[in-house]
C-alpha cells in the first residue's frame, strides 16, 4: 500500500509513504506547526496494492485518525517496554482538549514570515512553505 499526503488548497502532493504511520507523522507535524485548521487543507489517501483507492481523510477525521495512531504507537511501545501507557494517553487527551497538537516526528520550524519547516522522515524529506496568511 501507498499513503499520499496532499495539500488540497494548493493542489500539491506533500509526500508518498509506504506506511500510514509515516503519513500520519507528517500530518501531526504540519498540524502542530500550522494549527488544527490546516487539517482542512490536508488529505491523506491510500492506494492498495491491487490499485484500488481508499476513501481519503481530511479535517477533523484526519486529526482523529492521527491522534488514534499516535495512541496506538505509544501503547505498543509501552507494552514492548513493559510499561503502562494509560498516563501517556491521558496526557494526549488533555493536550487535545486544551488545543495543543501532539507530534511524534522530528523537525525544525522557523517563526518569522517566509520561513520553511523541514521534516525528516524515514522515507524522505519534506519542506512545507509558511502558510500563515497576513491579515
Amino acid at each position: 500500500m501507498r499513503y499520499y499526503v496532499w495539500d488540497t488548497d494548493v493542489a500539491k502532493l506533500l509526500g508518498a509513504y509506504a506506511t500510514e504511520a509515516e503519513a500520519l507523522s507528517l500530518v501531526r507535524t504540519l498540524v502542530a506547526h500550522y494549527g488544527d485548521d490546516y487539517a482542512e487543507d490536508l488529505s491523506v489517501g491510500v492506494e492498495r496494492d491491487e490499485g484500488e483507492a481508499g476513501e481519503p481523510l481530511s479535517g477533523a477525521d484526519l486529526i482523529a485518525r492521527a491522534d488514534a495512531a499516535l495512541i496506538a504507537e505509544d501503547t505498543a511501545r509501552s507494552r514492548a517496554d513493559g510499561e503502562d501507557s494509560s498516563a501517556a494517553i491521558a496526557v494526549l487527551r488533555e493536550h487535545r482538549a486544551a488545543g495543543v497538537t501532539p507530534t511524534a516526528a522530528s523537525g525544525t520550524s522557523g517563526q518569522g514570515r517566509g520561513t520553511k519547516m523541514t521534516t525528516s522522515l524515514a522515507s524522505g524529506h519534506v519542506e512545507a512553505p509558511d502558510r500563515r496568511r497576513s491579515s
